[in-house]
């Protein structure tokens, strides 16, 4: 999607600086509804036989497949998902996790949303 509508603004203090980013088109996403039952009833997204035609990925150690990311927060924002549907749980995924953000370090930052803290996948494991 269009990073076009995004606004930022940076606050400073003293030597420190905090940006705020507001981008309308990640409403969609961070509001989508999360409750057991909602997520029961629709298709996963991060599946394959549910993700779009034209949508390819790079596989990645054999276990993940990294997409580019349909409501980005920035540039080059990747969602990194798990071949197999389980739940979004770190435990499992840590060793994964740390050894893709040192692949890709230091051009990218890699991150986790726990099923609690803003994931709109509770329910496929996958990073950012």
């Amino acid at each position: 999607r269009d990073l076009a509508a995004v606004r930022t603004r940076e606050f400073t203090c003293g030597n420190d600086s905090i940006a705020l980013q507001y981008n309308p088109a990640r409403q969609v996403s961070s509001g989508a509804a999360l409750d057991e039952e909602s997520i029961r009833k629709r298709p996963c997204f991060l599946c394959a036989v549910n993700r779009p035609r034209e949508q390819h990925g790079i596989l990645y150690r054999d276990t993940y497949l990294i997409l580019c990311n349909p409501a980005p927060i920035f540039g080059h924002h990747f969602t990194v998902a798990s071949l197999t549907h389980e739940p979004q749980d770190i435990t499992s995924a840590l060793t994964c996790f740390l050894q893709l953000a040192a692949d890709a370090s230091p051009d990218y930052t890699v991150f986790y949303n726990g099923p609690a803290c803003g994931a709109s996948a509770p329910d496929h494991l996958h990073f950012r």
